[in-house]
């Protein structure tokens, strides 16, 4: 099973191929942590590393694919969703970190945040201190592997009682318990077919997602799968980090995830969406 899942997650979130998304239905919800912490049993921090590629990394997709895993280990609710980009920038290694959450109306503004200073030849030069900050914005022709679904119905057979009970009116004679019949059924399921593919678009977009060839994630996509709610997602904050010599630069989404039981056996490191992470991104010339 487990094997599966990480096969589906290659899929959903490399830069090639194509997969299935689950159909919309009473399952993982995306919620608010108080929420989350009222209605469940169990949480615990589920943080799972993915690769970023010259060819480009669809931002649905990875947010996508990790909550399909949140959802396969049995996961109820998911709240306080991230996802980090570590690159070099200057030669000073950097994390951006954006959060993905539920929209509350009634919730104070964010506080008001600097943003990283412009040199005067235009290059930014992100400002590395201990004090978050958000990154620059920039405008650049891109193209990006853009998530395409199609809808389609597939039939499955299910074995199933042949009635509803075993003093059903259609039953002639005494079934024993462990005695009912059972007939094959066939269902028709309904799933969506999804594939990336390249478009070529300009945009403006943080300098972060330029650099690493990240789309960020729709988020309307993401709500129509896997929240109730109106999803937002809020400006990057960046800040600088320490990396051994040596050490490869690590891109990863996180969340805490909720479930209705004691014990959740979590696979992180092992468990890479799409794959061991091995390159660092930044600026040419770095």
């Amino acid at each position: 099973m487990a094997h599966r899942a990480l096969a589906l997650l290659v899929a959903l979130a490399g830069c090639k191929g194509s997969s299935t998304f689950p159909a919309r239905k009473v399952g993982l919800r995306i919620t608010t942590a108080e929420f989350a912490r009222k209605n469940s049993h169990h949480s615990t921090h589920l943080d799972l590393p993915f690769r970023v590629s010259d060819k480009g990394v669809n931002g649905t997709a990875l947010v996508l694919a990790y909550l399909q895993r949140a959802q396969e280990i049995g996961a109820l609710y998911v709240s306080d969703v991230t996802y980090a980009l570590q690159v070099k920038y200057n030669g000073v290694p950097i994390e951006c970190v954006s959060k993905i959450r539920v929209d509350d109306p009634t919730a104070p503004p964010p506080p008001a945040v600097e943003a990283a200073p412009e040199t005067s030849d235009d290059e930014p030069e992100y400002e590395t201190t201990v004090k978050p900050w958000r990154p620059n914005t920039a405008d650049q022709w891109v193209v990006d592997r853009e998530l395409k679904c199609t809808k389609r119905a597939q039939q499955v057979v299910t074995t199933e009682p042949r009635y509803d009970n075993r003093y059903n009116a259609e039953v002639k004679r005494y079934i024993p318990p462990g005695g009912m019949p059972m007939e094959p059924t066939p269902h028709i399921v309904h799933y969506d077919e999804c594939k990336l593919e390249p478009t070529k678009r300009f945009v403006h977009r943080y300098e972060h997602f330029l650099a690493a060839h990240f789309a960020p994630p729709d988020m309307a996509e993401v709500a129509k799968r896997y929240a109730e709610r109106t999803l937002v997602e809020e400006p990057p904050l960046c800040h600088e980090i320490q990396v051994a010599p040596g050490q490869a630069l690590r891109h990863h989404i996180s969340s805490d995830v909720h479930f209705d039981n004691d014990y959740v056996d979590v696979m992180q490191e092992n468990e890479i969406i799409p794959e061991k992470v091995d390159a660092q991104v930044g600026p040419s010339g770095d």
